[in-house]
């Protein structure tokens, strides 16, 4: 069963982890994080939410579906990361460049051994992040997912743009979310997660998103996830996101350089 993928690989994960003295996250290992973190739906279209909490949003093992990565991200082992643990992660030159550094880490699990059943997750990490709005076109009943359009608009200081999208893959459907921030009571509409299955009917939607920086291709393309924030005090102090899906674009003028640089966690 999809459910117990985690639990299938959980008894793998323990010997290599031993072997390796590496970090075994939800699928994900730790000396190679920055990679990993650009896993994307194997298409056409998207995955989908599992019905019961499988993994943290950054984890391949948190949507259902078939997934993979590209040729772009393959690393070794061989750089420090930053924070509590003694790991290693670095990519093979020059393809891909690391923009992100990890700082710490949480994992939950229902059982003994860490490498099965989780049942909470976070990964804080230090990184170049876009504000941006994003608007997704509407989906017909049975419509294929790759019929739908992405439309980006970021920007950077002195609202320049600074990033042009060429495409994007998300998780799982998206859907908007019009929420009150306090103290303000002003209104804001985020771009989230649903648990619509592919395929199914939805509305036009235009929303902010996130964009953190995971790293550049030779070339100057630029891997980027997508993200939305899940818990906030207030509109300018959001530090808790949940991942929506991973894309690439290009550096169209140098104030990426001086995007705004946080620490954020990602569950």
């Amino acid at each position: 069963m999809a459910a117990d993928r985690l639990i299938a690989l959980s008894g793998i994960a323990v010997n290599v982890s031993k072997v390796m003295g590496d970090y075994y996250l939800a699928g994900l290992w730790l000396t190679d994080i920055k990679a990993s973190l650009a896993w994307e739906p194997r298409g056409p279209g998207c995955g989908w939410l599992p019905d019961h909490y499988r993994a943290p949003s950054w984890s391949w093992a948190s949507v259902e579906g078939p997934i993979k990565y590209t040729d772009d991200t393959i690393w070794d082992r061989s750089a420090d990361v930053e924070g509590p643990v003694n790991a290693t992660s670095r990519c093979v030159a020059p393809r891909f460049i690391p923009q992100i550094s990890i700082r710490d880490f949480e994992m939950n699990a229902s059982g003994k051994e860490k490498t099965g059943q989780v049942t909470s997750g976070s990964l804080t990490l230090r990184g170049s992040i876009l504000g941006a709005e994003l608007e997704i076109s509407a989906v017909e009943e049975g419509m294929d997912e790759i019929g739908v359009v992405y439309t980006f608009t970021c920007h950077g200081s002195g609202r320049l743009p600074v990033l042009a999208v060429e495409n994007f893959s998300p998780d799982v459907p998206l859907v908007e979310n019009r929420t009150l921030l306090v103290p303000t009571d002003s209104a804001i509409v985020l771009i989230q997660r649903s648990r619509l299955r592919p395929r199914q009917a939805r509305p036009a939607v235009r929303g902010l998103v996130w964009i953190l920086i995971l790293g550049v291709i030779e070339e100057g393309v630029t891997v980027f996830l997508v993200l939305t924030p899940c818990v906030w005090p207030s509109y300018s102090d959001f530090q808790i996101f949940e991942r929506l899906g991973v894309g690439r674009g290009r550096c169209t003028t140098p104030t990426l350089a001086r995007s705004v640089g946080r620490t954020i966690t990602i569950i």
